[in-house]
Formats: C-alpha cells, sequence, structure tokens
C-alpha cells in the first residue's frame, strides 16, 4: 500500500500516521494543513457502516440477541468501531489542503 500523497508538494504522508493521528494534521515537509476529502469520508462512513452491521448481525448469530444489548457487548463495539474507523480512513483516505476546503464552503463576495 502506497503513501498518500501531499496535495501541495508530493511529499508522500505514511498511512500508518494516520491511524494515530486526529483529523487535521501537517505535512511534514511543507507544513500545509491537511485533512481529507468529503468525498472519501462518505466512502469510509458507508464501509464502517456495513462492517459494523455485519459485525453485530455475527454477534447475534453466534452469541445470541440477548447478549447484544448488554454493557459489555456494546463497550466492545465502540472500541471495535473506534479502531475500525482509523483504518477504514487510512486505506480509503483522500488528503485535501485544509485551507482550500474552508474556502470553498463561503458563500461568494
Amino acid at each position: 500500500m502506497n503513501d498518500l500523497p501531499c496535495p501541495s508538494c508530493r511529499a508522500p504522508y505514511p498511512r500508518w500516521r494516520i491511524v494515530f493521528t486526529p483529523g487535521v494534521f501537517r505535512c511534514p515537509s511543507c507544513h500545509a494543513r491537511l485533512t481529507f476529502s468529503l468525498d472519501s469520508m462518505r466512502r469510509a462512513g458507508w464501509i464502517g457502516a456495513l462492517a459494523l452491521f455485519a459485525s453485530a448481525a455475527l454477534a447475534d448469530l453466534v452469541l445470541g440477541f440477548d447478549q447484544l444489548t448488554t454493557w459489555r457487548f456494546l463497550a466492545w463495539l465502540l472500541v471495535f468501531a473506534l479502531v475500525l474507523g482509523q483504518v477504514i480512513r487510512a486505506i480509503v483516505g483522500v488528503l485535501v489542503l485544509r485551507d482550500d476546503l474552508h474556502r470553498l464552503d463561503r458563500p461568494p463576495k
């Protein structure tokens, strides 16, 4: 799996760093503020939702329906969802400049 290119300077940004960083980070070479594109986050949301639904359905078959509403199962599902979200974000994410993203949201003068 290749590193993600910075949209400003095309320097590689390692995918493993994305798993351990928040949503906004800086390019190591040009120090541009980077974030993920809206389309890639929508794609990651769909993939994560399908994966969580599949894991809950599989847990229902293995553990039974009465175990799905316990606090222990919900706590493990929450931890699984957080880790899964970071991994999916690193796999399907596309980097964009953070400053350009805010300029697009402003109404024209």
